[in-house]
């Protein structure tokens, strides 16, 4: 019986409420209607974030490397380029975060205002209004869609930050191993120097546009403000019901 709605229910979605006799011309309407739902509400937007994901994991390959590489690191003049490299690399973060600041406001606020209105759509509908089980199905799938974006976006953004964080207590670590000796060469000093300069440097944040920080915390922030705008809307919804 739901498969009966559904197929019903797709074909009047498809064909515009036109009726519809042809097996075969219904079936290549829902199937071909439905694929390009998939493809522009879903296959897009994942392979934009993905992109985005596979753009800060580059980054964060080249953190890991670099945090590995200065772990086995022999203190020595040698070792004076490994410590640049830093430097280097935090300008090639900074200009990820100022590339990716547009593009991550966007996809976190159509994620977010898509799970909003597909919720906030299926909470309100009440005995007088049945959500068509096509309608159902297409935001179920968006909402999916949107929790995809939401939390990829942010688990992977949180990850350049706790990478930053490991280099600086490595080379702490460093400070603290090679405090005690008495360097007769002037470039070991600025080693030291350097050292310093990378434990106390700051924690690199992706921002969406400046207004927010990727950070684990997003999560229950925003889950947390969905939750309050669902209860208000079921709160809405209950009231409606009591005035009719």
């Amino acid at each position: 019986m739901f498969q009966n709605n559904v197929k019903k229910d797709s074909l009047d979605y498809w064909a515009f409420g036109i009726e519809v006799s042809n097996p075969v011309l219904s079936w290549t309407l829902v199937f071909f209607g439905s694929l390009n739902f998939f493809v522009i509400n879903t296959g897009y937007p994942c392979l934009i974030v993905l992109s985005m994901c596979l753009l800060i994991q580059q980054c964060v390959n080249i953190l890991s490397a670099y945090e590995k590489q200065l772990q086995s690191m022999a203190f020595g003049p040698s070792c004076f380029d490994t410590l640049v490299d830093y430097f280097c690399a935090v300008e090639i973060i900074r200009l990820l975060k100022d590339i990716l600041s547009v593009p991550l406001f966007l996809a976190l606020i159509i994620s977010l205002f898509d799970i909003f209105v597909s919720v906030s759509s299926l909470l309100y509908a009440s005995d007088s209004f049945e959500v068509p089980a096509i309608l159902a199905l297409e935001m179920v799938l968006t909402i999916l869609t949107g929790i995809i974006i939401l939390v990829s976006l942010t688990l992977y953004g949180s990850k350049i930050p706790e990478s930053l964080l490991k280099i600086k207590e490595t080379a702490g670590m460093l400070l603290v191993r090679n405090a005690k000796q008495k360097f007769k060469y002037g470039i070991q000093n600025e080693m030291m120097y350097l050292l310093r300069r990378i434990e106390k440097s700051e924690i690199i944040h992706m921002s969406v546009c400046g207004l927010i920080e990727i950070r684990k915390s997003f999560l229950l922030t925003a889950v947390g403000g969905l939750c309050t705008y669902g209860l208000l809307i079921l709160n809405f919804k209950r009231k409606d019901i009591q005035q009719f």
